[in-house]
């Protein structure tokens, strides 16, 4: 047995391998909850708009659940081969996979790329008119009821001006390769977490799954917040892993450092915080005597006062920058939070038009009111008994959906005239546009992907091991678990879940890691002892 699929590669000491309390419920409840929407989406697929035979993406995926064994087997050779490896060429390695993960999602995104009609299109074209000196006058109301996407609007913008000034004209595209390096970052800085956590062959293992859903992903052409707030929450987790066992010094800075992520995060993606607030929960259950106690305590205040002088710094610079002309400390006309819980209390939990319409003919000072009430009519008149299968079918059409809600998000629906024209470009388009004819091949690898992690993670509560036992396979599941329970009673879509998608990497890879090392500890046991036995004919 491979070393590297037997034990962490980093753990610094003892402590780093102890097992927070509640590790293995909360390991449980997430399990439970993923196989309860699996099955439910097996059982009863909810409606997607490039269809896939469920037979066919079932039995593929559990085609892919017995190539496992031999995917790890090969994950860690190669993890064999980096281990060999000189410390400078592990880096050039790691500066070609950085190259590789942004060139292939960025050249995706740009044979795919259309201006979007929906809320990305409001931000990047209020960014865009940032940079040129202009005004977008749409933005004015946009973000009067939606505020929360001023400061992404205001970053794009910023980053517009920086490449304007080297003669960057197309926006849309320069925020394309912004988001691929995004994304290629998230997937490596899950290569790191998941080696800390169960080993090397756990941390190339990730890329099992990242490449297919990020590198290669739905979302390569639609820079908006799913996908730029995607390294945020990995990124969370790992500093906040490497801070709990750093020296003191360090370790403050290393908080430091996750509070500040923690608010840039959220305020391009307000789920970002998850991972903080898991961070911080897993390492207070995890913290043994007094002296810990305090150490955790000072890590908290910490990341909170850090967290707060960026979130308060940067909410003075997006007052500060008028990339809108309103008040917006005088500004009354926000969608309350109560809205998204009434609207995420019907359907699907999706986009309602009828809910928006209700929520802006409401005076503003109603507005909160009119928004629990109706979540609360609504609750009532499904029941007791209606409501826990409601948010089950709910989660089923999120979590379920191995596209992420590629295509269906306003009118990225519609036909468009595509600016690239090469071949590549054009058979790119033949599986990454909802009408091509490769796509339903595409949409169904996606889905029979996406199963087969969505079994492991339901499975890994079962193996016992760092990935479910450890600091951050405990944290990852909280996070992870929070976000599922957020969709579960707020707006609900499939591409919220996108940002978690390294998280999940992580969970996945050394699940089967430790799967891997416990099935060989098991044939090692099941092995004739050669010294027993030679002792026996002896005698």
């Amino acid at each position: 047995m491979l070393r590297s699929t037997a034990e962490p590669q980093e753990a610094a000491t003892g402590e780093a391998e102890r097992r927070p309390r509640g590790a293995i419920a909360v390991a449980a409840i997430l399990s439970t909850l993923v196989a309860l929407v699996l099955v439910d989406v097996v059982a009863d697929p909810p409606p997607t708009l490039v269809p896939y035979s469920t037979a066919l993406v079932v039995a593929a995926a559990l085609g892919l659940l017995a190539l496992t064994p031999l995917l790890h087997t090969a994950a860690a050779w190669c993890a064999g081969r980096l281990d060999r490896m000189p410390r400078p060429a592990r880096w050039t390695l790691a500066a070609a996979a950085l190259l590789v993960l942004t060139l292939v999602p960025a050249v995706i995104g740009l044979a795919v790329r259309v201006p979007p009609g929906w809320d990305a299109g409001a931000v990047l074209d209020t960014a865009t008119a940032f940079a040129r000196g202009t005004h977008y006058d749409f933005a004015e109301q946009y973000f009067a009821w939606y505020p929360n996407n001023l400061f992404l609007a205001l970053a794009l913008g910023c980053y517009f001006k920086l490449v304007g000034a080297f003669g960057v004209t197309d926006t849309l595209a320069a925020a394309i390769w912004l988001h691929a390096l995004f994304m290629a970052v998230s997937s490596l800085l899950a290569v790191r977490l998941a080696r800390r956590v169960a080993g090397q062959a756990a941390g190339v293992g990730t890329l099992l799954v990242t490449v297919p859903f990020v590198a290669l992903g739905p979302w390569s052409g639609v820079p908006y917040s799913d996908t730029l707030s995607m390294p945020f929450p990995i990124a969370i987790l790992l500093l906040a892993d490497v801070a709990r066992t750093a020296p003191r010094g360090r370790s403050v800075l290393l908080w430091a450092a996750v509070g500040v992520l923690t608010a840039v995060g959220a305020q391009i993606k307000p789920t970002v915080v998850f991972a903080l607030a898991a961070a911080g929960l897993t390492t207070m259950l995890a913290s043994r005597g007094a002296r810990e106690w305090v150490r955790t305590a000072v890590a908290a205040l910490v990341a909170l006062a850090f967290a707060g002088a960026a979130f308060f710094g940067s909410s003075a610079a997006v007052r500060g920058a008028h990339v809108v002309q309103f008040n917006l400390d005088t500004n009354t006309q926000a969608v309350p939070f109560t809205h998204f819980l009434k609207m995420g209390a019907t359907g699907r939990g999706g986009f309602n038009a009828d809910d928006i319409r209700n929520t802006l003919s409401t005076p503003p000072a109603d507005r909160f009111a009119n928004g629990l009430n109706g979540y609360l009519d609504r609750v009532e008149a499904m029941g007791p008994t209606g409501y826990p299968g409601f948010l089950l079918d709910k989660l089923g059409w999120s979590l379920g959906d191995g596209s992420f809600y590629a295509w269906a998000e306003g009118v990225t629906r519609e036909n468009h005239s595509f600016p690239a024209h090469d071949p590549l470009s054009e058979q790119i388009r033949r599986f990454y546009t909802f009408d091509g004819d490769g796509a339903p091949f595409l949409r169904s690898a996606w889905q029979a992907a996406w199963f087969a992690v969505l079994a492991v993670l339901a499975l890994s509560a079962l193996i016992r091991g760092p990935g479910r036992d450890a600091w951050a396979g405990t944290a990852g599941r909280l996070a992870f678990l929070a976000l599922l329970v957020f969709l579960a009673l707020f707006e609900n879509r499939a591409r919220y879940i996108y940002l978690y998608v390294p998280v999940v990497a992580v969970l996945v890879s050394a699940a089967v890691a430790d799967g891997h090392a416990a099935l060989a500890r098991w044939r090692a046991r099941r092995r004739p002892d050669p010294d027993a036995a030679g002792s026996a004919a002896v005698s």
